[in-house]
């Protein structure tokens, strides 16, 4: 659950699971991520 002011640390936590379970799959949906975070921000 990421809130305003959040750590970015929170993010790269959920990222390195991604990457652990699918490295491919992680990039793709790790971009979706980010430009949904920055849309939310």
């Amino acid at each position: 659950m990421a809130k305003r002011g959040a750590p970015l640390d929170d993010s790269g936590a959920l990222f390195c699971v991604f990457s652990r379970k699918n490295k491919e799959k992680s990039l793709k949906t790790g971009k979706r991520m980010f430009a949904y975070t920055e849309k939310t921000i």
